[in-house]
């Protein structure tokens, strides 16, 4: 197993500070790695809920083996260094550059998160978003397995997240809204004609802080139909166990969007 020293992680608020106030009004690019890099670099999958598709795929006793492959493979490029003289038992201290730690950092920190998780012909894509006070750190995942990291404020996080739902640019006026029953959906019943015909599927969730009734994190749900020719977005309806389905302008994709990341619940 690696890891990174707890005097690492407090030394990240600093670096967390600083990237953010850079990527105050614009995105900025920070760094990318493979799904077996992160696992060599973050410890434990289980922790983290973006999705890792190249690891998944290898038999599970490999996956330490593809982990230490990934790591003796950054130490060689000098990506990250391996600080023997304060070895931790059975884990592998590591220095690397601030701005990496930074950004393992806020995978853990974040007040929430939205996952993002979009199905088209060519497959499997997933988006995760942090939100921090200031900020938020974007982590796009390839159906790969390459993990890119970026930073960005909320407006332009929400702007660039709209356009990916929306891959075409096919969102026109608003148009009629309407209902439908859960039971239905699960039945396949009742489901309005131009949601079958999607090319692109997106399912937004967001997760804060917040703990419902039950004691279960609040949630917050949209999915996103890009056709040909439309854009809708379904939503949980007023009315308990229905979805609200509406056809939607970009500039109402993009506000709908906006709400999940924001943590706003309907």
């Amino acid at each position: 197993m690696t890891g990174v020293s707890l005097v690492d992680y407090e030394t990240a608020t600093v670096w967390i500070a600083r990237l953010l106030a850079e990527a105050a009004t614009e995105r900025v690019d920070i760094a990318a790695f493979t799904d077996e890099e992160l696992a060599a670099l973050d410890g434990d999958r289980a922790e983290h809920v973006a999705p890792t598709p190249w690891l998944d795929a290898l038999p599970a006793e490999q996956h330490e083996l593809a982990a230490s492959i990934a790591l003796r493979g950054l130490i060689a490029r000098g990506l990250v260094v391996r600080l023997d003289e304060h070895q931790e038992g059975d884990r592998t201290v590591l220095s690397m550059p601030d701005e990496v730690l930074a950004v393992l950092a806020m995978r853990r920190t974040a007040a929430s998160i939205t996952i993002a998780g979009q199905q088209t012909s060519l497959g499997q894509r997933t988006r995760v978003l942090y939100r921090h006070a200031d900020g938020l750190l974007e982590e796009n995942v390839s159906t790969g397995g390459l993990h890119t990291f970026s930073l960005a404020p909320l407006p332009v996080a929400a702007d660039g997240l709209a356009a990916w739902c929306d891959p075409q640019h096919v969102a026109g006026d608003d148009g009629e809204t309407s209902t439908i029953a859960l039971a239905d959906v699960a039945r396949g019943e009742g489901i309005p004609s131009p949601l079958t015909a999607s090319l692109v599927v997106t399912v937004l969730a967001g997760v804060g802080p917040e703990i419902d009734d039950d004691g279960d994190p609040v949630q917050t749900r949209v999915t996103v139909y890009a056709t040909p020719d439309q854009v809708h977005v379904a939503d949980p309806a007023p009315e308990p166990g229905h979805l609200r389905i509406r056809e939607v302008s970009a500039s109402s994709l993009r506000s709908a969007v906006e709400a999940v990341v924001a943590g706003h619940h309907a």
